[in-house]
């Protein structure tokens, strides 16, 4: 049973989107159908080559009280930097990270919002079921049990314990580096944990993650890998997080090399 959260802070659900027009309305449904409802929709097309932005549209138009829709750029910026832009229009108290390939279950927000506010969480994350292209079950992203992080270097050693779709952060931590590529949901979430701020993340499934032939998981080179790592650590110097650079180190020392050569002998 889903907490009533008496304290309801504003939420920025944030919808950076980019050729996904086969998915967004189911995207956009799935918000607009949260159990949790002081909500705003932050949305900017990055110049997408199909109908996107004609849907997105569609649905600010329907609903001017929840979706902001944005025009932020003329020209495609990419990733972080279209991020970057899009995230300083967020108002609410608390950012919702999302894609306009995925889906929020109703009660996710406020499932996350009640443990956010009961715990005092910098972020929270949460396991996902994994969709095909058509939406079928195929797996699921899932911890064997809820967990608490702090400075723990098992987080940067291991990964990020749940996709980045899953992730409400506050406000003051989210942010994003342009020159981090895929790592940039690492970079933030560990910057969240700094100070002894507490993370937290559900073992259960509050929303499903879609990997298609598109996705940008499925299109990573070892050039990606080598840009953005050694730009990870690049940053992480001049913030002086050297803690993090250690970790990171030992992360890149056991993972990168059997990471490449899957990615070098890959048909």
């Amino acid at each position: 049973m889903v907490k009533v959260v008496i304290n309801t802070p504003l939420v920025s659900v944030f919808m950076p989107v980019y050729n996904q027009e086969r998915y967004i309305a189911a995207a956009l449904d799935s918000v607009l159908n949260q159990t949790y409802k002081n909500y705003e929709i932050v949305i900017s097309d990055d110049c997408s080559q199909d109908s996107t932005p004609i849907i997105v549209k569609q649905y600010a138009d329907k609903f001017p009280e929840k979706i902001n829709f944005y025009k932020l750029t003329n020209k495609n910026l990419g990733g972080d930097a279209h991020f970057e832009l899009l995230l300083k229009k967020c108002k609410g108290d608390y950012v919702c990270m999302f894609s306009g390939d995925d889906i929020m279950y109703p009660e996710k927000i406020d499932r996350q919002m009640s443990e956010i506010i009961e715990f005092d969480l910098a972020c929270h994350g949460h396991a996902v079921n994994c969709i095909d292209e058509s939406g079928e079950i195929f797996g699921e992203i899932q911890q064997t049990k809820n967990k608490f992080y702090t400075r723990n270097k098992t987080f940067i050693v291991d990964g990020v314990p749940a996709v980045a779709t899953s992730w409400i952060v506050k406000r003051s931590c989210a942010q994003f580096n342009p020159t981090l590529g895929f790592l940039h949901d690492l970079d933030m979430i560990v910057r969240a944990l700094r100070s002894g701020r507490l993370g937290y993340v559900s073992r259960d499934k509050l929303g499903a993650y879609r990997i298609s032939s598109s996705s940008w998981s499925r299109n990573l080179n070892w050039k990606n890998y080598f840009v953005s790592f050694s730009n990870l650590f690049i940053v992480w110097i001049k913030s002086k997080m050297y803690t993090e650079c250690i970790w990171l180190i030992l992360r890149v020392s056991i993972r990168l090399p059997r990471r490449l050569l899957e990615i070098l002998t890959k048909k």
